[in-house]
């Protein structure tokens, strides 16, 4: 049984118990024959006071039987924290609390996706249960209700005291973090990075989660990546029994990479911990590759530094054209026998940087701009799959191999 169902089952109960309770302790009003009206009026205000211990606990059952029943309905979920409270005082464990929230997440998704604009759905509301509802959960006989009602007591104005005070999350912001939570783990269940568990945990804090709730699927999501590049790492082991570390590093060696990677990148949080330029970069990754990294955690490493140098105030300058022209000289031999247009492009920017170098002002200024959106075009005609990336430090790991063959 999913942690869906074992809600639904536990409201069921809920009801029938609050239903049984209620009825075994329901006073009765006054024999409308008799004429002490002032016993009457006190066995009415008996039968108000039981009906405000019931209403409270019947109107949030009932809206959390509607809850659990959200996927059947075009609504969105707001109130996650009082949900979370709900749940955790009521003795539900927290994988089953984390199942539930991100079940309203997913439900969230889905309906977001269905519309144009977002701000016509209408939320998920807690609301008042009716008069009729509560006549018929506490089988109030037609004798009962008339005379509640001539008491001129309305049952509705306890259900709005008792309304839950719910941290109401607006719409934007439903949208926002939802998105990120999809991005960053919904969507890479098995691929998600250290980076990402931040990511998600922010977003889980901003939906006004409290801290027990963040901390424990923050443990739970670390434990799962570790476990996974535990795996990963032994299947490499077996995959590759003759692999460039098995077969040609010393013991000594092998610890030095490890070393000298793990002083300059934590590949855990995704951060740097020196500043480095692309040829130690390449040189880090040929480490990464001649310690049988699989593609997928080098990819990572390249991303992470790409951010890295998104973040780095020394990079936030813009850089010369001429200077990223000239990094992506090795791009663009590695591409263009795939995609010929790059050498098209690099022969204009060349043509049209050397004009701007002939010519003086302000005819150099025309000519420099048309480099410049040459250059724009080849950054964005450069696939991101750092396939040329690899291949440097694929060339440099295979240098490393022939030189200890040969020391050998």
């Amino acid at each position: 049984m999913d942690a869906i169902e074992q809600l639904k089952q536990f409201l069921n109960d809920k009801l029938n118990t609050l239903q049984k309770k209620a009825l075994s302790s329901k006073p009765n009003l006054y024999n409308q024959d008799q004429y002490d009206t002032v016993i009457q009026q006190l066995q009415i205000n008996n039968l108000v006071d039981y009906i405000k211990k019931i209403l409270a606990q019947l109107t949030l059952l009932k809206d959390m039987m509607r809850l659990a029943n959200i996927s059947k309905e075009q609504q969105l979920f707001h109130d996650f924290a009082p949900l979370y409270t709900y749940l955790d005082t009521n003795g539900f464990s927290m994988s089953n609390i984390i199942a539930i929230i991100f079940h309203l997440i997913e439900h969230n998704l889905k309906v977001m996706k269905e519309v144009e604009d977002i701000t016509t759905i209408k939320p998920f509301e807690f609301r008042i249960a009716t008069m009729d509802e509560f006549v018929k959960f506490l089988q109030l006989s037609n004798d009962e209700v008339s005379q509640l009602l001539k008491s001129g007591i309305s049952l509705e104005v306890f259900g709005i005291e008792l309304k839950p005070n719910a941290k109401f999350i607006p719409t934007y912001l439903i949208e926002q973090t939802h998105q990120k939570i999809q991005k960053h783990y919904l969507n890479q269940l098995d691929t998600y990075t250290a980076l990402d568990i931040q990511k998600v945990i922010d977003a889980l804090y901003e939906l006004k989660m409290p801290g027990s709730f963040c901390g424990a699927f923050e443990n739970k999501l670390k434990k799962e990546l570790q476990k996974r590049t535990n795996n990963q790492m032994n299947v490499e082991k077996k995959e590759h029994p003759k692999s460039i570390s098995s077969t040609l590093l010393s013991s000594k060696e092998y610890k030095e990479m490890i070393k000298v990677i793990k002083n300059a990148y934590n590949e855990y949080t995704g951060e740097f911990l020196v500043e480095m330029n692309e040829d130690e970069i390449d040189h880090l990754a040929s480490l990464m590759i001649q310690l049988n990294y699989d593609r997928k955690r080098i990819n990572q490493f390249y991303m992470d530094f790409k951010r890295s140098k998104m973040r780095s105030a020394k990079n936030r300058q813009a850089k010369n054209s001429i200077e990223e022209f000239a990094e992506l000289a090795f791009d663009i031999e590695f591409y263009s026998k795939n995609i010929p247009r790059l050498k098209e492009l690099e022969k204009d920017a060349i043509d049209y940087l050397y004009e701007s170098f002939r010519w003086g002002e302000p005819d150099c200024r025309s000519w420099y701009q048309e480099f410049q959106n040459i250059v724009f075009k080849l950054k964005m005609s450069i696939p991101a799959d750092y396939d040329s990336k690899y291949a440097r430090a694929m060339r440099l790991a295979t240098e490393e191999e022939q030189k200890r063959k040969y020391k050998k």
